[in-house]
């Protein structure tokens, strides 16, 4: 199989820029053993991904698949991650999205588990994700359906929760993507046990509004 897929600058800054997020992410506990996939976009409407069953403590450069936007395998020497389809399904729709990140973080599972929105309770979530974080309809993983119903329940917003699996976040870059994750589970984490004191207080609509018209024109 040829290899030009990988080459130039570019491609190099790519791998690494994906290596050093998944990293980031494992050392917060947000990635954990062999659960999850990042992706970001290449030039030449490609995807580079993560491969299956790779620990993240020990993903390298070499690791890492291309594929086409049909979810071709076009470079790289593992399997991609069982989730393509999701990825690729969210780039279809999304031109605004250069990243992806699924993972199983802790609270964000708990409400995806739960089939429960995240109210704009906090003013960061808000700002960054877009305000409410829907929970997608339940599909089997690694299924079409899962990425459809996945990119349905992003709906413009910046993250979701996969039902009875995990969540997602997306980015215009995978730094951004990365940061978006963090919000998503900070916000999960305060959502969840802010609810053993009383009943959590989303954001006045006019806020709401103001916040997304100001910091995500």
């Amino acid at each position: 199989m040829s290899e030009i897929v990988y080459d130039g600058e570019d491609a190099e800054e790519l791998k690494q820029g994906l290596i050093d997020a998944a990293m980031a992410l494992y050392r917060r506990g947000l990635l954990s053993g062999k659960e999850g996939n990042l992706s970001v976009k290449m030039p030449g409407e490609r995807v580079l991904i993560t491969p299956a069953r790779k620990d993240y403590s020990a993903l390298v450069p070499e690791d890492l698949v291309v594929l086409d936007l049909q979810g071709r395998k076009i470079g790289g020497q593992r399997s991609p991650s069982s989730e393509l389809r999701m990825h690729i399904e969210i780039y279809r729709r999304r031109q605004d999205v250069e990243a992806i990140i699924h993972t199983h973080a802790t609270y964000a599972s708990i409400l995806a588990v739960t089939h429960s929105k995240l109210p704009a309770v906090l003013d960061e979530l808000t700002i960054a994700l877009g305000g409410e974080i829907e929970v997608s309809h339940y599909a089997v993983p690694g299924t079409e359906e899962l990425g459809r119903n996945v990119a349905t329940a992003l709906d413009g917003k910046k993250a979701a929760f996969i039902a009875n699996h995990g969540c997602v976040a997306v980015g215009r870059s995978i730094d951004e993507a990365v940061e978006n994750m963090i919000v998503l589970e900070r916000a999960s984490k305060v959502y969840v046990i802010s609810k053993n004191f009383g009943f959590p207080k989303p954001l006045p609509e006019v806020a709401i509004s103001k916040e997304i018209e100001l910091y995500n024109s």
